[in-house]
């Protein structure tokens, strides 16, 4: 399925807007995207605005691929979460537009995350758009429309976009030939393709899965090697906050998913079993106190550690369960929860 027929799926108000307006040859100077997943579409309009063999873009002709590849002469692109906006990047755009145009066609200029800008580059990107050049468009995109001025929203199309569901997720993850398991995990893990685009090839995305499956193996059957690795491996490997933030999401996931396959099957014990469902149901519980325990830290991770080391963070990460699980419970005692969960994984 080519990206028009999806594009035309997932985002319907998109597609009839930017369908209607080339068709008529009445194009917005400025678009202005709204949404997590606007890098594909923001690419599509700028393709569309110099590919020959169709009214929106082909996506196979060579000035296609050169706006995707960002080496299209005419074609300035820019993203506000690599490097915050700022007023020479705008007189930048202002300076090589002024010459002739390279390709000559159409001369755009992409900016992505507009909202991550100065308040001088929104004020001379103002300019710009009050005294709109014939022959040059503007795409940009935000995901916080809050932090773009008014008067910069008033000068261009405004387009919402419409969240990606999981199952049209997949089916784009799909097309890069990944392997299931991962299309599993990215699927739940983000909302929009752009979001698993920076991890679909990533070392960073392996290692963090191999430290989820090492910190639950640790967690379980080797309790005094965790602080020891949290301190070799994560404290290492994982020094900025976003990994941070992802490898809590993928903890999350992890037990998530555990708990629910353990405790679906805790309902299935025989009559020859009964001696050990408290056993079983200990260990679901302890996944499911996990469970709740990580989910908090995972949605206040911001909050709580934004002003805080990373150091400090994964030494009180790693203290929390060192001290939990050594306090064993009567009832932990009792039953077992080591033994429980051999027994329960078998």
């Amino acid at each position: 399925m080519s990206y028009k027929e999806i594009l035309k799926q997932q985002q319907p108000i998109l597609y009839q807007i930017i369908s209607k307006s080339f068709k008529n040859n009445k194009i917005p100077h400025a678009f202005l995207l709204v949404g997590k997943n606007a890098r594909q579409p923001a690419h599509f309009i700028a393709k569309s605005l110099i590919c020959e063999n169709d009214v929106l873009a082909c996506d196979h002709c060579n000035e296609c691929r050169r706006i995707d590849e960002h080496n299209y002469g005419d074609f300035i692109y820019c993203n506000g979460l690599e490097e915050t906006i700022k007023k020479p990047h705008i007189e930048y755009i202002q300076e090589q537009f002024s010459k002739s145009a390279l390709e000559g066609k159409s001369k755009i200029y992409l900016m992505e995350n507009i909202e991550n800008s100065t308040i001088e580059a929104m004020n001379s990107l103002l300019k710009m758009l009050e005294e709109p050049t014939s022959g040059v468009y503007a795409i940009f995109t935000c995901q916080n429309l809050n932090r773009v001025l008014p008067t910069i929203q008033s000068r261009c199309q405004v387009i919402q976009l419409l969240p990606v569901s999981q199952k049209s997720l997949k089916e784009e993850l799909k097309r890069d030939d990944i392997l299931e398991d991962d299309i599993n995990i990215l699927s739940e893990l983000f909302t929009s393709y752009d979001e698993c685009q920076k991890y679909i090839e990533s070392d960073m995305f392996e290692k963090l899965k191999l430290e989820v499956y090492h910190f639950l193996d640790d967690l379980y059957f080797h309790r005094d090697n965790l602080i020891i690795n949290v301190q070799t491996h994560l404290l290492k490997d994982f020094k900025e906050k976003e990994n941070i933030q992802l490898f809590l999401n993928m903890l999350v996931l992890a037990l998530r998913d555990l708990f629910h396959v353990k405790h679906s099957s805790c309902k299935k014990i025989s009559k020859n079993e009964k001696k050990n469902s408290v056993s079983r149901e200990t260990f679901s519980m302890f996944l499911l106190f996990f469970l709740f325990y990580f989910l908090s830290l995972q949605q206040n991770y911001k909050a709580t550690f934004q002003n805080v080391s990373r150091e400090t963070f994964w030494n009180s990460f790693s203290l929390f369960h060192i001290r939990t699980l050594s306090c064993q419970s009567s009832v932990s005692r009792k039953c077992g929860f080591r033994g429980a969960f051999l027994y329960y994984i078998a």
